[in-house]
């Protein structure tokens, strides 16, 4: 069991509207660190745009599908 902080739980509850890539512009409602620590313990995926880099908008994330 992985343990979330109120910011990754708020994160998460965010990409349960969203079915696609997002960036962190797009949710609005939180930062590019909680996506990526997220990230690290495994319950996103994570891509970078091609071209310059902009950190609330070069970086995609999609919520991993858990079977």
């Amino acid at each position: 069991m992985r343990l979330l902080s109120s910011y990754e739980m708020n994160a998460l509850a965010a990409f349960e509207e969203i079915q696609g890539w997002v960036c962190a512009a797009d949710l609005g409602r939180c930062r590019l660190a909680t996506l990526n620590k997220l990230h690290e313990k495994g319950l996103l995926l994570r891509r970078r745009l091609p071209g310059k880099y902009q950190p609330s908008h070069s970086v995609l994330f999609k919520r991993r599908n858990e079977t």
